[in-house]
């Protein structure tokens, strides 16, 4: 009995949707990171931080995923910087719920797209969809501590 040993390989659009994926992962990362050592308030900085660890975490799992579908992640292993730029050093609270609104944006856009692809194998959709429900929590958390935020200015 001659046994073959076959490697799945997945199509090119795959791969390159999950390399956009990571891509602004790690670029609204390096972004948040850099704005939540800007902000004063110790609690938003934290929260920042744990969407920054979880992001990379994201980040790193799909860097993975591209490797075992036969796709060439890179050497990404440090956040190197991203295409938009945090210029100045101090951040009002208002300017960083404004940065991570448009980070919301970005990232659950790229996580569309790919979601949106037909051939996707079962198991890494399932990983897409959670890590996109992660984020759709994580923003939700945003959200209410940016209600929190402006009724505690009042």
């Amino acid at each position: 009995m001659k046994h073959s040993s076959y490697i799945y390989k997945a199509p090119a659009e795959v791969v390159e949707s999950l390399k956009k994926v990571c891509e602004v992962l790690r670029d609204e990362a390096v972004d948040c990171e850099k704005a939540a050592f800007a902000v004063t308030n110790r609690g938003l900085k934290e929260g920042v931080l744990y969407f920054v660890q979880e992001s990379q975490q994201y980040a790193s799992e799909l860097k993975s995923q591209i490797e075992c579908l036969g796709g060439n992640a890179g050497n990404h292993l440090h956040f190197a910087g991203s295409t938009s730029s945090v210029s100045n050093l101090e951040k009002n609270e208002a300017e960083l719920f404004d940065l991570i609104s448009k980070s919301e944006e970005r990232i659950l856009s790229a996580y569309r797209r790919i979601l949106n692809n037909s051939e996707i194998l079962n198991g890494l959709r399932q990983l897409i969809r959670n890590q996109f429900n992660g984020m759709l929590c994580a923003f939700q958390q945003f959200k209410i501590l940016n209600a929190a935020c402006i009724g505690h200015r009042i």
